[in-house]
């Protein structure tokens, strides 16, 4: 048996979300989206591109791999949910952080931050990486 189609795994983690009352809405983003600057997270706004497409690929590959997947929730942007996938790169890294080949594991933050669009003057500082570090991973 493996994960559910992307559309089942979805809807799961929506009525999982349910029972925390946060926004349904999903908006996938990736780990490199989002960058902590200035005591605050803030989402990269980047060229458009076809995020869902992007989403769906990667946990389709994650069926393939049978490690499992996770759905890791990171803030909350204009009554959106931020979330992104996260794929375990081997089978010792999916048996430590509890994922299943059969079930995607569900995860949201106890409080969700509110995230803000990168302003335009600090994104220089974003291409210089001064200040800049990267979300750190749930553990």
């Amino acid at each position: 048996m493996s994960l559910p189609a992307f559309e089942e795994a979805v809807e799961r983690y929506g009525r999982f979300l349910d029972r925390f009352g946060v926004p349904k809405r999903l908006r996938w983003v990736f780990r490199d989206d989002v960058c902590l600057a200035r005591g605050r997270t803030w989402l990269v706004q980047r060229v458009p591109v076809a995020k869902d497409d992007q989403a769906r690929a990667l946990y389709e590959k994650a069926r393939q791999s049978g490690l499992g997947i996770e759905f890791r929730a990171i803030g909350v942007m204009d009554d959106e949910l931020l979330a992104y996938l996260w794929v375990p790169s081997d089978r010792i890294d999916a048996e430590q952080t509890g994922l299943s080949s059969e079930d995607p594991k569900f995860t949201v933050p106890v409080s969700l931050e509110q995230i803000r669009p990168l302003p335009w003057y600090l994104r220089l500082s974003v291409k210089r990486h001064i200040g800049i570090q990267d979300v750190p991973a749930p553990q």
